[in-house]
């Protein structure tokens, strides 16, 4: 199967950036972020990357001319443009200038993990080796015994709202669930009090996953846009 791609992102406003690269994170990218093209060239003297979110409103050299710099020292690179710069014109600027992509602000987090895939399966990337019985490594949710399953086979008994939870968690699949409305899936109602609820059941499984089968709970929460599980797991 493809490895993940390693990303980096160039963007100044520090709390876009935070956020790029704190959802990618959840989702298993190992990422960077820097605030300029310097920056990331800079780094790329020590250290690789497939596939690079540049934004063209950068200080000093603007994403275009950071582009054409990466094509030419970096042919095999993806790279994602992100502006607020609709026309047209930009648009066709910003593909000649070397860009694989180019997306408009603001930004679905999730169309710029889509483009990082799509853009990341043109790459040579180094092929990860199969293992045999990979699918039994997966989490697992069973529903007839209402067991948490971890990859190496150890299991967590569940209670009814603890299913319930990680369930709907895994039916979103790659898209975060916002805190009040999993806690009206759970209870009903989307209110302070059903909140803090999910908020104590959350904290007291991740303290029972971590002190029955020793790792983590693969739940983030992803600021502002909910809960995230972070790993493939699947319902039987």
């Amino acid at each position: 199967m493809p490895a993940v791609p390693k990303v980096a992102i160039v963007e100044d406003d520090a709390d876009l950036c935070c956020s790029m690269v704190e959802f990618l994170s959840a989702m298993n990218y190992p990422v960077f972020g820097v605030e300029s093209g310097e920056r990331l060239l800079s780094r790329l003297t020590s250290e690789s990357v497939d596939v690079v979110v540049l934004d063209v409103q950068l200080p000093g050299y603007n994403g275009f001319q950071i582009a054409e710099e990466l094509r030419r020292i970096r042919p095999n690179l993806g790279i994602i443009m992100l502006t607020a710069r609709s026309a047209l014109s930009d648009r066709l600027h910003g593909l000649s200038s070397g860009a694989d992509s180019y997306l408009l602000k603001p930004i679905d987090l999730r169309e710029l993990a889509a483009n990082i895939d799509a853009v990341a399966r043109r790459l040579p990337l180094p092929e990860k080796v199969a293992e045999h019985g990979a699918e039994s490594r997966n989490w697992r949710l069973e529903r007839e015994r209402c067991l948490l399953v971890a990859p190496d086979g150890s299991h967590l008994q569940l209670t009814g709202r603890e299913f319930s939870l990680l369930r709907h968690l895994v039916e979103a699949g790659d898209t975060p669930i916002a805190r009040t409305k999993l806690a009206g899936l759970l209870d009903g109602r989307e209110s302070v009090v059903e909140c803090n609820r999910l908020n104590v059941l959350l904290s007291r499984l991740r303290k029972k996953v971590q002190n029955s089968l020793h790792c983590e709970l693969p739940v983030k929460s992803i600021h502002p846009l909910g809960y995230l599980m972070t790993v493939k797991c699947i319902i039987t």
